[in-house]
Order: C-alpha cells, then structure tokens, then sequence
C-alpha cells in the first residue's frame, strides 16, 4: 500500500515528494502497516500534548493529542482540534464545546474563560496542560461519522470526529 502525494505537488518540489514516498516504502517494509483506524466508542486515554495554533482558515485552535491507555487500541492516538476565534461565524460555538471540553477534563470553568479571553494563550495552555498531565486519565466518547458529501480536492468523503469526556479519573 502506497500513499498518494499528489495532492501536495504545489508545496513540495518532485525531489522532495520522491524521498518521501522512498522514506515511506522504506519504513513501511521493515514495520509492515499495522495499523488500524480506531473505530467510534468509548476509550481509557491519557493527554499527551496540548498545544496553541492555527485551523486552515486562520482561526485561533487548540490542539489536544489523547493517547489510548487501554484494550486493542491501546498506544493509538487520537487528536483533537476545536476553535475558540469569536471572529469567525462558527467560532462562538466552537468556543462553547471548547470550554465545556475543558471543564470536563478538570479544568474550572474560570480557567478555561482566562485562556479564551488571554492574548497570551500559549502560556495559559502549558498551565493547564501542567495541572492534567499525568494527574488526571479519562474515558472518552469517540465518535466517527462520515459524511456523504464528498471533500473536492480528495473526492473523498468528509469525516467528522466528535470527542466528548464521559469520565475523569485521578492517576
């Protein structure tokens, strides 16, 4: 099995997706392709990383990387990107899902609303990442749904990963 690099022909010169397609071969021969798309449920996980960036249409986001801690998924990482820009029409509701899945990971609602309202967010993401990481684990509702609405420049389906926290457990 192959990857298609086709699509970042317009970022990348022909030497530069030829290499990569060899490192690709070259990894995918001496550790097989093991793996396995981790379907919709219910998983034990840990946050490895939280980080501050930006969504492709330039919004504000928060990027939380959950490691599976449990069952035949166990060491699989599932990620996490919500928006908390107010300036952009669905910003606001990003924002809320944000907060709420902040809240829902111990953190209090005050802290959640200073790191929204701070212009230095990147600091206030290390301090929350500082009070969960390795304190806290969780269960989180993992939802995959694929839309039948196809994306143009894959002509793939569109697929949507809803996350939620059911649990919160002290490690």
């Amino acid at each position: 099995m192959g990857v298609d690099f086709s699509a970042f022909n317009n970022r990348f010169s022909k030497d530069e997706i030829k290499k990569a397609e060899q490192r690709y071969k070259k990894f995918e021969e001496e550790h097989g392709n093991n793996y396995k798309e981790v379907p919709s449920g219910v998983y034990a996980v840990d946050v490895d990383k939280m980080e501050v960036g930006k969504s492709s249409w330039g919004a504000g986001q928060i990027n939380i990387t959950f490691v599976i801690t449990d069952g035949d998924y166990k060491g699989q990482k599932l990620f996490y990107n919500g928006t908390f820009d107010d300036n952009f029409a669905h910003g606001e509701e990003q924002t809320a899902r944000l907060i709420e899945g902040l809240t829902d990971c111990g953190i209090s609602k005050e802290t959640a609303l200073l790191m929204q309202e701070s212009s230095d967010v990147k600091e206030n993401i290390l301090d929350i990442y500082q009070e969960i990481h390795d304190k806290l684990s969780y269960d989180l509702d993992y939802d995959v749904k694929t839309s039948k609405k196809l994306n143009p420049n894959t002509n793939k389906p569109y697929v949507n990963k809803f996350f939620s926290i059911d649990a919160v457990y002290d490690k």
